[in-house]
Order: C-alpha cells, then structure tokens, then sequence
C-alpha cells in the first residue's frame, strides 16, 4: 500500500495525459496534471474541459476536484514523471522530440535520487537512450541514480478508459525499475504487464500501428485494382473472408488519426531496404485519398444541380477527433475547387466552431438532395439517413 503514497505527475493534459491522470487518481495515487497551456488548467480546475466521449465526460466530473489531485502548469517534486506529450511528425519523417525534451529541462530542476521518468509517448527505436542522455547530461550528479523507461500508451479515441484499462503493457527497462513501475500500472491494467528491453518496447508500438496500416493498404490496394478489372472487390472480399485465417478489411477513405498515418514513419526501415513495405502502405493509403477526393469532385460536378453533403470529418466514423483526418484533406482540397458543397456532423456540437462550415444536421437531412458519407457511425446512418439518398464515399466509381 506504500505505493498509493507516491506522487505522481503526469505531463500533458491532452487525449492521453488528461484521462490518465483521472484514473490514477481514481485509483487513490496522489496525483498532479501538468500542462504548459495555463487556459487548458484553468479550464480543468474549474470542470470546463470539453471532452467528446460521454464515459470520459461523466469521469472527468466525478474525479477532477478530488483531494488526491490537482492540476498546474508548474513542476513540482515528485517520485514518478509520466509524459503524455505530442511526438508529431517532422519533414523529414523522423519523430519530433521537442515537447518530451522540453518538459525534461523542467523536470531535470525537480528530479531527485530514485525518483523514476516515464515514457508514454510514441518514440522511434532508440529515442529512450536519447532522452536519458539528455537528462544526463544537464544533472551529472544524479547519473545512475534516477530511472527512466518507456510505456507505450495504450488507448484509442472513442473508449479511453476502457482501452487504459484493458489492454495489455509494455514496460521497457531494466528489471529492478520493472518491478516498481509495474506496481502503478497493475492498478489501473487489468491485462498482462509485460516486461521487456526499452528497444524492445518501443519496437511494439510501431508495428503494431505499422500492421494496421498495412493491413488498411492491402485492402485499399487490392479493392481499387479489382475494380480496374470490373470485379466486385465485395463480393470477393466477402468470399474470401470465409477462409479461417483471412480477415481483409473493408476499404477506406484513407488512414487518419494520431498513430497509423505516424508511426509507422518512425521506425525508419527504408534505409535498410530497397523494397520498403512499410513506406509503401504509407503511399497506398495517402493515395486512397487523393482518389477518393477526385471522385468526389467528378460527382460534385456532374450533379452540379444538386444540393450536395458531405458527412463526418473525424479520421473514423463516429469520431470528433480530427487528427490527420482524410475527410479534412478531402474538404479542404474541394473548398479550393469553389464548387458547392456543404458539411454536416453527428458530433456538430462539438465541431460546429471549426473552420469548415459545418451544417446543422436537422437542416442537412431536410434540406439536401444527396449524402456523401466519408466517416459516420453505422449507427448514425440506420437512425438518420437510411431514408435518404446517401452513397458511400469509399464506393463512388472511379
């Protein structure tokens, strides 16, 4: 029970950092949220937070003003640092450390003998020894007396608590550090705990997210050669899928989100390879969308009559998320073309200040002639526009 006397910082309050914060906290850990952006603190000091899933909503009220937490933009002695913090791409495809090392310039002022970083942001191969280096490097006196280690997030928009709390951890370290860190996660994780090398744990969140686009692009791939050749890729698939050990998917838009269209860059195999499989689903599920945007300006155009919508702008159906979102590539691509269209949202109170004009979904349905769906929930589609006259963007013809 001694653990439960630790304290914890989490570092960034964004999709990951926010939510984990709340349930460390739920779970008894005396806990601190930090964040650089002192309107985003405020917002949550005082219950303001706008947050899309109605579990995270319901969550957040019930946990941010409990005793054992607080939230600030300020650092502050602590046993544990785990940073939730954006690694976003850069030009040259390699992951962007910049947010990680900031935060460690504040944390090296703080940090103490045995206290212990962790690592949840997405990093490629390697990037832990980077980062230790660096903390090294600015405190010499505490070199071998602090640990670090990496624990890929687990989550995924639409059902966060539930993803923190079932799927299974990677802890990458040494075994001593390990055992101590397992003794938080095994709280909160109702999944297996595994422990593994740091270059070991970093490799698993990359492929992982590398596999799933492969698996996108093989789809997309196969489906738009089939229909050169006049082939329903539906019923194919469909055939196919029969078979015990084959699961193809359905074809897409395109691949959004802040993990599949990312990741896989940083595990950096082209310079090993002539045939780079991994760069090449890339390119695949990039150019779905370029595909699918022109169809949809040839549809535009040749019912250039009609009032026309297009539905969803989150990277996947259901979502408000618009993170890498082949619907905004797509809108923002048509906005250039000045033809008319117009945008509508099941989430369009939460999106409805962004900067595509977004129509009100009552008036979309009453007042439009044909729907365009580039991501919508199923369920949406059965209660709102099975009546209408709806078409699926993934399956206009080429």
């Amino acid at each position: 029970m001694l653990i439960y006397k630790k304290k914890i910082s989490v570092v960034g309050m964004g999709y990951i950092g926010l939510p984990f914060a709340l349930l460390l906290a739920s779970q008894g850990f005396i806990v601190k949220g930090i964040d650089i952006n002192k309107k985003k603190i405020s917002q949550i000091k005082n219950g303001e937070i706008i947050l899309e899933e109605e579990e995270l909503k319901s969550f957040f009220k019930k946990n941010y003003n409990k005793k054992n937490i607080e939230f600030s933009e300020n650092y502050s002695i602590s046993d544990f640092f785990i940073l939730c913090l954006p690694t976003p791409l850069k030009k040259n495809n390699t992951c962007e450390l910049n947010f990680i090392f900031n935060a460690l310039k504040k944390i090296v002022n703080v940090l103490q003998k045995n206290n212990t970083i962790i690592i949840e942001s997405t990093i490629s191969i390697g990037d832990l020894e980077k980062l230790k280096n660096f903390v090294d490097k600015i405190r010499p006196d505490l070199i071998n007396k602090y640990k670090i280690c990496y624990v890929p997030e687990k989550a995924i928009p639409g059902n966060t608590i539930y993803e923190m709390q079932n799927n299974y951890r990677v802890i990458g370290s040494d075994l001593k550090t390990f055992k101590e860190v397992r003794k938080i996660y095994s709280k909160i994780c109702k999944k297996k705990i595994i422990h593994t090398s740091v270059n070991e744990a970093e490799a698993t969140k990359l492929i992982e997210n590398a596999f799933r686009d492969n698996s996108i692009a093989f789809s997309n791939f196969i489906s738009e050669n089939l229909l050169k050749k006049g082939i329903s890729y539906k019923k194919v698939f469909e055939i196919c899928n029969l078979h015990p050990r084959v699961n193809i998917l359905d074809p897409s838009i395109g691949v959004g989100g802040h993990c599949i269209p990312i990741d896989p860059y940083f595990l950096n195999f082209k310079k090993l390879n002539q045939i780079d499989l991994v760069d090449n689903s890339r390119q695949i599920n990039d150019y779905k969308t370029k595909l699918i945007f022109k169809r949809i300006l040839n549809f535009i155009q040749f019912n250039n009559k009609k009032k026309i919508c297009l539905w969803g702008l989150g990277y996947k159906p259901g979502v408000a998320d618009l993170r890498e979102s082949p619907s905004i590539k797509i809108i923002n691509k048509l906005k250039k073309m000045k033809i008319r269209f117009y945008v509508s949202d099941e989430n369009y109170n939460l999106l409805k200040n962004h900067e595509v004009n977004i129509v009100n979904p009552t008036k979309a349905l009453n007042s439009f002639d044909i729907h365009i769906i580039l991501n919508v929930s199923q369920s949406f589609i059965q209660k709102k526009l099975k009546n209408k006259n709806y078409i699926y963007a993934k399956y206009l013809n080429p």
